[in-house]
C-alpha cells in the first residue's frame, strides 16, 4: 500500500521502543518537502508489549485524530530480553482487537514500514 502524505496529514508511530526510529522519517520529510507539513506523533514506550498498546490505545492514538497509523510493535511479547514470552498468539490477538479501533473514513494502517518519503 502506498501512503501519501498531504500537508496538514497526523502521523502517529505507537508501539514499543523500535518506534523511535521511526523519528529520522520525521526528519527527512521536513528536509525534502519544507512546504508539505507533517505532524509526526511518536507514543512508543519501551518495554511495552501489545496488551499495553491495546491500554494506552483511546489517548496515545484515537485522541490525536490521525490519518495515518504504524504500529511496529509486538518484539516485547516474544519475550526475547526477559526469556518470558506472552506467547505470539496472545499478541496477535490483541493487536487484532486494536487494529480495527484505528480505522476510520481515511485513515491509513501500518503495521510493516513507515511511509516514504518520496
Amino acid at each position: 500500500m502506498t501512503i501519501v502524505l498531504r500537508p496538514g496529514t497526523t502521523v502517529v508511530f505507537a508501539g514499543d521502543s523500535i518506534t523511535g526510529c521511526r523519528l529520522r522519517i520525521a526528519g527527512e520529510w521536513g528536509l525534502r518537502h519544507p512546504d508539505r507539513p507533517v505532524t509526526w506523533l511518536n507514543t512508543g514506550t519501551g518495554g511495552h508489549k501489545v496488551g499495553d498498546l491495546e491500554a494506552r490505545w483511546q489517548t496515545d492514538v484515537l485522541d490525536a485524530h490521525p490519518d495515518v497509523v504504524s504500529i511496529p510493535a509486538g518484539v516485547n511479547d516474544t519475550g526475547w530480553h526477559t526469556g518470558r514470552s506472552t506467547g505470539p498468539r496472545t499478541a496477535s490477538v490483541r493487536r487484532q482487537r486494536v487494529t480495527p479501533r484505528s480505522r476510520r473514513p481515511g485513515c491509513a494502517w501500518s503495521s510493516e514500514r513507515a511511509p516514504r518519503t518520496p
